[in-house]
């Protein structure tokens, strides 16, 4: 089972990175971030997965590629990837935007 590491919009980069390289140095060689972007104006929820790895590999973020500045937010990550690397999801129901959020909260 991989290794996830739930995120919202507003979520510092940092921090994930951090979360990130704790798993690397327990020897996982990737792990998944699923972003959560809800978009209140709009009523509308994206869901973006990223998979970031320690390593160069074909089709994963290196997190030596992931540079950022001290405030950066996953929003600001997710829009720096390519949009043909990106994994866009259909809009989930509410229900589904609750468990996601409250999968969040517990992480």
């Amino acid at each position: 089972m991989p290794v996830i590491i739930p995120a919202l919009d507003k979520t510092l980069a940092a921090n994930i990175q951090h979360a990130a390289q704790r798993y690397f140095d327990a020897g996982e060689q990737k792990v998944v971030i699923p972003v959560c972007n809800d978009n209140k104006q709009n009523n509308t929820f994206e869901l973006r997965v990223l998979v970031l790895s320690d390593q160069d590999a074909p089709g994963f973020w290196s997190l030596n590629k992931l540079e950022f500045h001290e405030q950066a937010t996953m929003a600001q990550v997710v829009e720096a990837v390519a949009p043909d690397e990106q994994w866009k999801f259909d809009t989930p129901d509410a229900e589904k935007r609750q468990e996601f959020q409250n999968l969040i909260g517990s992480a």
